[in-house]
């Protein structure tokens, strides 16, 4: 199932909500580790964000988060910084899906 589907679903809805309100909390986990020159704790966290997007339908996320691990290890501050917004913006879309205006 992919987010969209799983919005639409009164059980899992209350959960993804949950989830996708603590993404921005999240994203600046691995800001603060990048910003600190903690790459091990953004591979941690992005991996984590990887594999809990997936579950929860957020495709484009997971790989954007898995990109943020790789780049840990190999990428540049730019890099990441390209990252951290986009992932940024998949965060204020998937926000404004579950609290429409």
């Amino acid at each position: 199932m992919d987010f969209y589907e799983l919005l639409e679903d009164p059980e899992t809805k209350v959960i993804l909500v949950r989830f996708v309100t603590g993404l921005p909390t999240r994203l600046k986990e691995m800001k603060d580790a990048c910003d600190r020159g903690d790459r091990e704790s953004l591979a941690e966290i992005a991996h984590k964000l990887k594999g809990s997007s997936v579950s929860f339908g957020c495709n484009r996320l997971s790989e954007v988060a898995a990109e943020i691990e790789t780049g840990a290890e190999t990428g540049s501050e730019i890099e990441l910084s390209q990252k951290f917004t986009q992932a940024s913006s998949l965060i204020r879309e998937l926000l404004d899906r579950i609290n429409p205006k």
